[in-house]
């Protein structure tokens, strides 16, 4: 099955491999990895920087926010909205312990992403308002710790519901392919993305979506 990895919402987002953002995998070169990711194809960078303070979190946002920028490319900000605001982020991703979608859509103009960790979390965010979901754990990951769905978790959040689904957690080189076979309409990834070189790293992981995903 060919996903499409065009938002309803907004339209010319590229959404097949959305790189989230953690510092386990910067190696200190937080701002040249991003634009190492950016070079090899990633469209949408998503800024995670849990355990930094509010005023680190928006100086390491507002400098991720202009190389998006010059680079064409969409920032999501995992979380804080209050952040995503300050710098007129594109998006945020949102989780069940965050502001409610419906608050947030009244206040930020943008794309809504929203974390599923089972069928029910996805129809919810859904009919919340959402723009896409995030699914997953899809395998046991070193960044997300969630229980992990699996492929069939994932083939049954896809069915459910009628917006885009990326699929999250655990995923690498090595098993993309049944991820992709699941029908979903893109993938964010932390380690297979940031771990090493992202350029070479985004154009492995492109090339192996290239029979799943098109426009």
């Amino acid at each position: 099955m060919k996903g499409i990895y065009i938002l309803d919402t907004l339209l010319d987002w590229d959404i097949r491999i959305i790189g989230i953002t953690d510092e386990r995998y910067m190696e200190g070169r937080f701002f040249e990895k991003i634009e190492r990711a950016i070079l090899g194809g990633v469209k949408v960078i998503e800024i995670r920087e849990k355990g930094l303070t509010g005023a680190d979190f928006f100086e390491k946002a507002e400098e991720t926010m202009k190389i998006c920028r010059e680079k064409g490319v969409k920032l999501i900000v995992n979380d804080r909205v209050d952040i995503a605001l300050a710098i007129g982020a594109d998006g945020v991703h949102l989780g069940k312990n965050d502001l409610p979608v419906w608050v947030v859509r009244s206040i930020f103009d943008g794309v809504i992403g929203w974390t599923a960790r089972n069928l029910e979390d996805a129809v919810m965010g859904e009919e919340a308002g959402a723009d896409y979901i995030g699914a997953g754990s899809v395998f046991i990951s070193e960044t997300k710790q969630a229980e992990v769905i699996g492929i069939e978790g994932l083939k049954r959040i896809k069915e459910a519901v009628d917006i885009p689904v990326v699929a999250v957690g655990g995923i690498n080189h090595e098993n993309l392919g049944i991820v992709m076979e699941a029908g979903v309409d893109g993938i964010a990834v932390s380690q297979a993305l940031f771990s090493g070189d992202p350029y070479e790293n985004a154009v492995h992981l492109l090339r192996i979506m290239e029979g799943y995903v098109s426009n």
